[in-house]
């Protein structure tokens, strides 16, 4: 069937998406996807998704692109190629704190509310496995505008959104 969650990382000549891949492949249910999209024309992310994602049990898909095209349009790549209708969008450098991908999946079935939900190392620590929508978490840790994990709900308005350039 069709994935429920897509897990989306943007890489860049980072050795640490080793780290987040590993954190992430032992969570990993046939209700996600994994894509990543590789910055680095040499491709430089593909021996960590092709070993460390092997044996995932869902679908993975690896993209280079032929061309350095910056860190925001690799961002949006995600809502080409996302098939799931909720998408998590995750640093190259980030690492999945454990239970993270089923605390997500149990979150995203059971309320239909937009989320931010903070499962990584990185996290600020009085923010850190909080849910809730980006208003109410943003009171506990302003910085948090721009986190590290993201959800976006209904990707083809979004889609149609940036094809008509009103975001």
């Amino acid at each position: 069937g069709d994935p429920l969650l897509t897990l989306y990382i943007p890489a860049y000549k980072r050795p640490e998406l080793s780290l987040l891949l590993k954190s992430m492949a032992k969570q990993l249910t046939n209700r996600c996807e994994v894509i990543v999209t590789d910055d680095d024309p040499q491709g430089s992310a593909w021996k960590y998704v092709s070993t460390l994602l092997a044996n995932a049990p869902c679908r993975v898909e690896y993209k280079r692109n032929v061309t350095n095209i910056g860190s925001i349009p690799n961002c949006m790549r995600a809502y080409e190629m996302a098939r799931a209708p909720w998408l998590w969008v995750l640093g190259d450098d980030d690492k999945l704190l454990d239970g993270a991908v089923s605390a997500v999946l149990d979150q995203i079935t059971v309320d239909d509310v937009d989320r931010l939900i903070l499962l990584t190392e990185q996290a600020p620590q009085n923010a850190a496995g909080m849910t809730g929508c980006p208003a109410d978490i943003a009171k506990v840790e302003p910085g948090l505008l721009i986190a590290v994990l993201v959800f976006l709900r209904c990707l083809k308005l979004i889609r149609l959104l940036f094809a008509v350039g009103n975001c």
